[in-house]
């Protein structure tokens, strides 16, 4: 595998990512890509999705407006006697209709739990986006380790070289040369470990866009790395942003949705209406006309009304005690998102300022004192252990801190890193 770029193969020809094909097939698989691919295939989303088109439909079902009735009517018939003697024919039109303001709640009602529902669809899409971006995350680290593997292979190859050249000049022991050998196997290890890792972050990315990992055809290069990058925001511009964040919007819109679902149980103690229109024959044919007006009674409000009226104060307590557990929830993770951030930040300045630059120094200058002779083999191998430890913790620590800002990307709502400007 280069140290760069590693080349996998996956199934494209229903995938429908964007991007260009090089001559050798190969295509750039960036976050951005990942993340269009997955608002298009990833199930949980398109389920939201569909929840919110249902609540749509629902709205023009919430007039309070059911189909009219057509009837018609021949009494008067004598028993055993001629059929076509009759008192009254009748045709009727008959249409009820919901007290007015009981529609306009229901209406009400139906119109901020899609308000809700679409909040929730935002809040899903930003969440999908972060785990897209923290597994491909995985997958630059698994890349970036793999290199740092192959960096201690060759490290541990130098190393048995030059413990085979003291050797065979008899400045070295026989143990030195074992010592150097499981070196070698244990660095080769770590090259297969790297490589289980590698593979394991590549699936999951996979099947979070939606990609069938067997089904492999195309080539698949990942153009972008991790770097330490500079960003400019506080704690307190964190927490300023709750308030305006979809889970919490969607959760406010949930409780005024419940007020007005109350208040529609408590209008079912008004009166509904039936309009009926007739056609009538009395003999003469159809030349008469009838009309009749009617109103509900809720005389059974303890069996009927009560209920309606009861149900519905209890999901506005739910939708209350959810608001704030929800509210609390987002508030924890803002502070660890934040906190995370800033100790991986503190760590990443260590290293980039004194333990990055020293560990390295050490580990050249050691491999050439080692060969003259100046220190022995355990001190070279410890100050060799340090420097690949070193580099191992700053790619640790890299990692956690792309994981915080992507986090926090989410409190933001705008990109910091990995930058994902797809839009449906």
């Amino acid at each position: 595998m280069g140290k760069h770029l590693l080349l996998l193969v996956i199934l494209l020809s229903h995938a429908g990512i964007a991007g260009e094909r090089d001559s050798a097939g190969v295509l750039d698989l960036t976050a951005e890509t990942a993340f269009a691919l997955a608002l298009k295939q990833n199930p949980e989303l398109q389920q939201m999705r569909a929840r919110v088109e249902a609540k749509s439909a629902d709205f023009w079902g919430s007039f309070g407006l059911p189909s009219p009735v057509v009837s018609y009517m021949n009494e008067g018939n004598l028993l055993g006697g001629n059929s076509s003697v009759f008192f009254e024919r009748r045709w009727a039109v008959s249409q009820s209709l919901d007290f007015p303001l009981r529609s306009y709640f229901r209406l009400s009602r139906v119109a901020t739990e899609r308000e809700a529902l679409e909040r929730k669809l935002e809040s899903e899409t930003l969440k999908l986006k972060a785990r897209v971006k923290k597994t491909y995350t995985d997958v630059l680290y698994s890349l970036q380790l793999m290199e740092l593997r192959e960096e201690a292979l060759e490290l541990a190859t130098s190393l048995q070289d030059a413990v085979t050249a003291r050797y065979e000049v008899g400045e070295g022991s026989e143990l030195e040369r074992m010592e150097a050998e499981i070196r070698v196997a244990e660095a080769e290890n770590g090259v297969t470990d790297a490589e289980r890792i590698l593979h394991k972050a590549r699936y999951s990315l996979f099947n979070l866009i939606g990609l069938d990992p067997e089904e492999q055809e195309y080539g698949i290069q990942f153009p972008d790395t991790l770097a330490y990058i500079e960003t400019d925001f506080t704690q307190d511009t964190l927490l300023a942003s709750l308030e305006y964040l979809p889970d919490a919007v969607s959760v406010r819109r949930a409780v005024d949705a419940a007020d007005h679902g109350v208040s529609e149980a408590w209008s079912t103690l008004l009166p509904d209406f039936n309009l009926s229109y007739y056609r009538q024959d009395h003999g003469t044919g159809f030349d008469s006309y009838g009309y009749e007006i009617g109103f509900t009674i809720p005389l059974w409000f303890m069996l009927d009304q009560r209920g309606k009226i009861e149900n519905s104060q209890a999901l506005r307590m739910h939708a209350s005690w959810e608001e704030r557990a929800t509210v609390q929830a987002l508030k924890k993770e803002v502070e660890v998102a934040w906190h995370g951030y800033d100790a991986s930040l503190q760590a990443i300045r260590r290293h980039e300022k004194v333990i990055r630059v020293l560990s390295t120094e050490v580990k050249d200058l050691s491999l050439e004192a080692y060969r003259l002779g100046q220190i022995d083999l355990l001190a070279l191998l410890y100050a060799q252990q340090r420097y690949l430890s070193s580099r191992i913790a700053y790619l640790d620590a890299l990692r956690n801190y792309y994981h915080y800002i992507i986090d926090i990307e989410r409190f933001l709502r705008t990109d910091l890193v990995l930058q994902t400007t797809t839009s449906e």
